[in-house]
């Protein structure tokens, strides 16, 4: 795994929350309108569940892969965090948090560090080489 590729993890494992966030907002909408109701007792002796059972038992399972996921990515941002603070060089050091901790643009970061894009990739490209990957 490159240095880019580690550090990225953090932000691609938060997209992933944010979607199953949007998704789990999306179900429960569903289930608020729905009509169905739980009932303990099946009729006809099947042992479908009704739509209603199906949304709520879906939003539960969501709720405990989102919970893992958040598990996770403080995990992941502790370890890149650590990864980040051991680069010596201070500008090095505020890029990389500004753009894999804090996820701000290309731009935003030039504006924050008052450098120009162009010194921005350079000094990224540099970054990238001072991070030690962790081996998994």
């Amino acid at each position: 795994m490159t240095a880019k590729e580690y550090l990225q993890q953090v932000w691609k494992l938060d997209v992933r929350i944010n979607a199953k966030l949007e998704r789990k907002d999306r179900l429960r909408e569903l289930a608020e309108r729905a009509t169905d109701t739980i009932t303990a007792t099946r009729f006809s002796g099947t042992s479908q569940r009704s739509h209603m059972e199906e949304a709520v038992c879906e939003l539960v399972d969501l709720d405990h892969d989102i919970e893992d996921d958040i598990m996770k990515l403080v995990q992941l941002q502790k370890a890149v965090a650590e990864s980040i603070a051991a680069v010596e060089a201070p500008d090095c050091r505020v890029l990389l948090e500004l753009r894999y901790l804090n996820f701000k643009t290309w731009r935003e970061i030039a504006e924050a560090m008052d450098f120009e894009e162009r010194n921005v990739f350079y000094i990224h490209k540099k970054a990238l080489r001072l991070i030690v990957v962790p081996v998994v």
